[in-house]
């Protein structure tokens, strides 16, 4: 009887141990999914706040007359012999998901600051606007 208490007593000890572990497994598990939620919920957040600031600058300022409007063929022309330099002014989510192979970005939130960076001397179409 004494032999079969022991057992017994092992085998409760070893329940006790996976459950433990499987406790504390399960609680990080549930604390690791709620911080990514929040980081993607965050993300999404600063992202259609970039969106909405780009949208609003294009709306305060119109469009310029004095700005020469460039066709799909003749940006297509430009791009095909190396003439212009292609400047994308999404925000940096936007234009990561997808762009204009070589072409640079400036966000247009910051196109008055580091415009000044970019070859003045190329032609420079700006798509995206």
């Amino acid at each position: 009887m004494n032999e079969i208490g022991t057992v017994f007593k092992d085998v409760l000890s070893n329940r006790n141990k996976v459950w433990l572990r499987l406790s504390i497994g399960a609680g990080v598990l549930l604390i690791l999914s709620a911080v990514i939620l929040s980081v993607i919920l965050a993300q999404s957040k600063r992202n259609a706040q970039l969106n909405a600031n780009d949208q609003s600058i294009l709306e305060s300022r119109g469009s310029d007359p004095q700005i020469d409007r460039v066709s799909l063929a003749e940006a297509k022309t430009a791009f095909d012999n190396q003439q212009a330099l292609f400047l994308d002014v999404r925000s940096a989510e936007s234009y990561a998901a997808g762009h204009i192979p070589g072409a640079i970005n400036i966000p247009l939130a910051q196109i008055l600051d580091r415009y000044g960076k970019i070859d003045a001397s190329r032609w420079i179409i700006l798509y995206c606007t």
